[in-house]
């Protein structure tokens, strides 16, 4: 069994609460590489998680030696022990694994985070804070300056200083919604007496700034990722590697600064019904099998995930002729009114050629109102449904301004016919990916 195949194992008996398994199986795994050594004549073996940090410990380092990736990532595998000492209540110990993973993977934040839990579990909350002040020379993505709002927030929660508490788990949600920040800000509210405020982002990167605390990414970690991505682009001669870790660069960035320039699109064929797509590569791909859990029908050709609860979806509806589209189009309408659904606006877009009706719909699901935005164009005989959900309480001039220039609208707009020859590469969704996205 290969390193991936033990670490795999052992994630799926921390999953079901097999500590002894795991813990028991990762000290086998620290004997069978003990081999590995952190330095030796040939370099220095960090195992770093991805090729980020990788590039952050280059940036932030002096190296005289080259940087070679062990066989097992030793980092991943004290971190792993970690974890399960924590969920043991043996907090000394999972301390000191923690220590050991930092040794190994000095840029990783999680590995602090998890080390910070462990004090605020010992009761030490002025360490905990202390501990969770590193992981900002370090922090480069969206989840983890998130993360760090929380754990921030809960520190002066515990303190009741919750103005700032207030602002910290506010600033969290602007970068990923998660019901830990809104019970956090019910929690706040409840104290106060008051209703749930979410603060703005003005006035919570104010109260934030007044305590001297992280207020985003730092400029550092952006220049870094930038240079890298321009060094890349302008070498004469690139390899493939050099291609996949533009594409990491660029998922990166936009991560950070969502500037669409830095979006990178996976190309997607869809050959049963002769066309395909360019989805960015933030979006995932819900598994046909899964269809009927959301009530879709079997003329569905494809479903993204924008996000949590959001989708982008692809339906034929027919098949027709570009002569027969504004009929077909128009029996679509009559039978949402007989559905009870609002018209609330309709316009046609011509753009590359290519003609496609558009439609601002509302209904009622579930007792809530829903907006819908729909396109009906025609491919290869063939009439195609694509519709997104937008924001229910938007004004009409408002929704269409802001997704007319949105990723969904760039995705909709590269719906092209298939071809053999098409640039980059194209990938069967079903063989290549639903099976990872479905696991995140």
């Amino acid at each position: 069994m290969n390193y991936n195949d033990e670490i795999k194992e052992v994630r799926k008996n921390i999953q079901n609460s097999n500590y002894g398994i795991a813990q028991e199986k990762l000290l086998e795994m620290l004997k069978e590489y003990s081999d590995i050594k952190l330095e030796d004549e040939e370099g220095l073996h960090f195992t770093f998680n991805n090729y980020e940090e990788y590039i952050l410990f280059r940036r932030f380092n002096r190296i005289d030696k080259p940087l070679i990736a062990p066989r097992a990532n030793m980092g991943e595998i004290y971190y792993e022990l970690g974890y399960i000492s924590v969920g043991l209540k043996e907090y000394e110990k999972a301390i000191h694994y923690f220590d050991e993973a930092s040794k190994w993977n000095p840029i990783d934040p999680f590995i602090t985070f998890e080390r910070a839990a462990a004090f605020r579990m010992m009761g030490r909350i002025e360490r905990f804070r202390a501990e969770i002040t590193k992981t900002t020379d370090y922090i480069y993505n969206s989840v983890m300056v998130a993360k760090y709002f929380r754990e921030m927030g809960w520190y002066y929660s515990e303190r009741e200083e919750f103005d700032v508490a207030n602002a910290l788990y506010s600033k969290s949600l602007s970068y990923m919604d998660t019901k830990l920040a809104r019970d956090e800000l019910a929690y706040i509210a409840k104290r106060q007496n008051r209703n749930v405020r979410i603060d703005n982002i003005k006035d919570a990167t104010k109260i934030i700034a007044e305590y001297n605390l992280l207020n985003g990414f730092r400029k550092i970690i952006v220049d870094t990722f930038m240079q890298q991505l321009e060094f890349l682009k302008n070498k004469e001669v690139k390899e493939q590697a050099d291609w996949n870790n533009i594409d990491i660069l660029k998922k990166a960035l936009y991560d950070i600064t969502l500037d669409q320039k830095y979006m990178v699109y996976i190309p997607l064929s869809y050959k049963d019904y002769g066309i395909q797509l360019d989805m960015p590569i933030i979006w995932k791909i819900l598994k046909k099998d899964s269809y009927k859990d959301f009530g879709l029908n079997e003329n569905t050709v494809a479903v993204f995930m924008i996000s949590n609860d959001k989708k982008f979806s692809i339906m034929y509806d027919r098949d027709c002729t570009p002569e027969n589209l504004e009929a077909a189009y128009t029996e679509n309408i009559e039978n949402m009114k007989k559905y009870g659904i609002t018209i609330l606006n309709e316009d046609t877009i011509n753009e590359d050629g290519k003609k496609m009706k558009e439609v601002l719909v509302e209904c009622e699901v579930e007792g809530k109102k829903e907006k819908l935005l729909q396109y009906f164009l025609i491919l290869n005989g063939k009439l195609f449904k694509v519709s997104w959900e937008v924001p229910p309480q938007e004004a009409v001039d408002t929704i269409l301004n802001v997704e007319r220039k949105s990723f969904r609208m760039i995705t909709l707009k590269s719906i092209r016919k298939y071809s053999d020859e098409t640039d980059g590469q194209v990938i069967n969704p079903k063989e290549e990916f639903e099976e990872d996205n479905n696991e995140n």
